[in-house]
């Protein structure tokens, strides 16, 4: 797949992510990257975004996650409603899918993804946030 910032791909605002599966033959990962210290051991966050596949037949379900060399924390079965525009809001600590025990905000690597299940499509993604759930 290919990834492109593109004013057609703002659910709000100027510009979002267009993201194309063409041709995958598996998920496709969009990799963000986060700050060194931005995601701490034991920590609870909150991933915030609007997503769309505007030409979907059918909902599908995907995945977020905070991502390192070391390991991943992986919140799955977030539900994409058919072709409209969703807002979604995730709720990731290491109790809802850790591979690994990772010493977190020491991580240089570390990237906020969302997973995509669906080949030969295009996606748009936009307002992307991570923050510390209270």
């Amino acid at each position: 797949g290919t990834a492109t910032i593109d004013a057609a791909a703002a659910l709000a605002g100027n510009f979002g992510l267009m993201v194309d599966t063409t041709g995958a033959t598996g998920d496709v990962v969009v990799k963000l990257p986060m700050k060194v210290g931005a995601i701490q051991t034991g920590g609870r966050y909150v991933i915030e975004y609007d997503i769309q596949n505007p030409t979907a037949a059918a909902n599908s379900t995907f995945t977020a996650e905070f991502e390192t060399a070391g390991g991943k924390i992986t919140r799955t079965g977030t539900t994409l409603w058919g072709a409209g525009a969703n807002h979604v809001i995730d709720f990731l600590n290491e109790d809802t899918g850790s591979t690994a025990a990772v010493d977190w905000q020491n991580q240089t690597d570390v990237t906020v993804n969302i997973v995509l299940p669906v080949a030969n499509t295009t996606y748009y993604i936009d307002n992307v946030r991570v923050y510390v759930a209270p």
